[in-house]
């Protein structure tokens, strides 16, 4: 089932009926008519693909990756200034 945004015409596929129906009951939407004249069995796979998920999960695998690193360069430093001979450590027994 597909449904399109009325403001950005921007499609979104369903692949079952009910998730839909639940998508729209959300909406407060409680009636609708489906016309399954020009309705597809079985959509190929490639429709099922959602892009912009896709580019959104690389996003998140980047981010993620340049927070480690950041994080493991900081915890670097923080032993090495930790190490040095100029270090002052301060005890936490009162």
């Amino acid at each position: 089932m597909l449904l399109t945004a009325q403001r950005s015409k921007t499609p979104r596929v369903f692949r079952r009926m009910e998730t839909v129906t639940d998508y729209l009951r959300k909406m407060g939407v409680t009636t609708f008519m489906v016309d399954m004249a020009e309705a597809v069995e079985k959509l190929p796979p490639e429709s099922r693909r959602r892009p912009d998920r896709s580019a959104a999960m690389q996003q998140t695998f980047k981010s993620a990756g340049e927070w480690e690193a950041w994080s493991a360069a900081e915890v670097d430093l923080a032993v090495k200034e930790a190490n040095a001979s100029t270090a002052q450590l301060v005890s936490n027994d009162s």
